[in-house]
């Protein structure tokens, strides 16, 4: 048995602090123990009636095997590293309270009230969560691992690294709240409310997100990871697993249907983000030197961005014209057979071929108007550039590749006719 004794501290009532009670706790409701000490105890059976007054009692580091506290006021208790085993905690009130590091698996805390508490690192795991007040919560890297949060606010929630391995979401109100390496693969989300809630990094595999309110998600805060899923951060890891090809298949698929959702929602920025990360995944799930991965992303995500990036196209275009202009350059720089010759018509009408120099300081930008004329696939057979910039130049000039520099030609004009090919395409999607 326990025996009530006066404390020193003011804050408490009674104190039982380190106390073994094998019997059952069974506190008379009439009696105040707001502010009571029970750090260290073990307590075989805790039974409060309801409207029994706990606010502000500390349990920490206790082992209680059963509780009863249906409709008990727990508010700004603090239960820090208490275990309880058992526990049936309907609408019982733990506003402000302290909960960091507490063990409430398998626990009935339907239609309670956990507003602006501190459950750091909690236990939650296959807990009946129901109707439950969360809101302002800190749940930082809380275990709720199958646990049912039907119809519960978790609004402005802290949600940072919680576990929701196959937890039921449905529709949960968890507006606002940061889901930053938050756990959410296999849970059910159906008709769950995530208006502006963020998702950085956030798990998602195995979970269909179109069932719920995502129109508004905030995707990440950085362009790096923007709209990226924490599955990646699994995928990869190890490059000699052989279930890469699972991983990235999973991947996939989610972002797929997040796509799809999207789509639905008619928010195609957004859709279009997640196409880019789908194709992303496809491609660096080959190894490095893998020759479709280089094909993948030379032509389809440099170019293009996996055709959801149109903007890349401008800078592929100028990219491509650059490099070949230093390749034309290097080329006729080095006073070879093979490069860009200029030709000349003079006064008799007698055309003179010669090898461009620097002599007239125009080599590099004739170099670049001649792999602008290729890039854009004029060609040079029956329609000839006839002339260069006046301002460089005064008279007609023709310019002719000879050699070995042709390969760079064509390649370059195939580069251009593959380009303007994705400019339609990206025209004919905008429309």
């Amino acid at each position: 048995m326990f025996k009530f004794k006066d404390t020193t501290d003011d804050d408490s009532m009674y104190d039982f602090r380190y106390v073994e009670i094998n019997d059952t706790l069974r506190p008379n409701p009439a009696v105040d123990l707001s502010y009571s000490h029970f750090e260290g105890a073990r307590i075989r059976y805790l039974f409060c009636k309801k409207g029994t007054n706990l606010e502000g009692v500390k349990f920490t580091y206790d082992t209680i095997r059963t509780a009863i506290l249906e409709g008990v006021n727990l508010s700004n208790a603090d239960l820090e590293y208490c275990f309880i085993g058992k526990a049936d905690m309907k609408r019982a009130d733990l506003d402000s309270a302290n909960l960091e590091h507490a063990s409430l698996i398998s626990a009935n805390l339907d239609s309670a009230s956990f507003f602006d508490a501190d459950l750091e690192s909690i236990r939650l795991d296959s807990s009946s969560l129901k109707q439950v007040n969360f809101s302002n919560a800190n749940l930082r890297f809380a275990i709720c691992t199958n646990a049912g949060f039907q119809n519960s606010c978790l609004s402005g929630a802290q949600l940072i690294g919680t576990q929701f391995w196959e937890a039921d979401l449905q529709s949960a109100n968890v507006e606002g709240a940061n889901l930053l390496d938050a756990y959410l693969s296999d849970a059910n989300v159906r008709d769950a409310d995530f208006f502006e809630a963020r998702f950085d990094s956030t798990m998602l595999s195995f979970t269909n997100l179109g069932e719920a309110k995502i129109k508004y998600i905030v995707w990440g805060d950085s362009l790096h990871k923007r709209y990226y899923i924490g599955d990646e951060n699994f995928y990869g890891a190890d490059p000699a697993d052989n279930r890469r090809g699972l991983y990235a298949q999973i991947i996939e698929d989610t972002y797929h249907n997040l796509e799809g959702s999207y789509k639905i929602e008619g928010r195609l920025a957004t859709a279009d983000a997640f196409h880019y990360r789908q194709n992303d995944v496809l491609t660096k799930s080959y190894p490095v030197l893998h020759p479709l991965r280089i094909l993948r992303t030379v032509f389809l995500q440099w170019p293009y961005g996996y055709g959801s990036r149109p903007i890349y196209l401008f800078y592929w275009s100028f990219a491509v014209v650059f490099l070949f202009t230093f390749i034309f350059t290097l080329f006729t720089s080095t006073r070879s057979k093979s490069g860009i010759y200029i030709v000349t018509t003079d006064d008799n009408g007698i055309k003179n071929e010669s090898l461009l120099n620097y002599r007239n300081g125009l080599l590099f930008f004739d170099c670049f108007y001649f792999s602008l004329l290729s890039f854009s696939t004029f060609g040079y057979g029956a329609i000839q550039p006839k002339q260069w910039l006046e301002f460089f130049r005064t008279k007609p000039v023709e310019f002719k590749p000879v050699g070995s520099v042709r390969i760079f030609v064509g390649i370059e004009a195939t580069l251009g006719i593959y380009t303007f090919a994705l400019f339609v395409t990206a025209i004919l999607k905008g429309g």
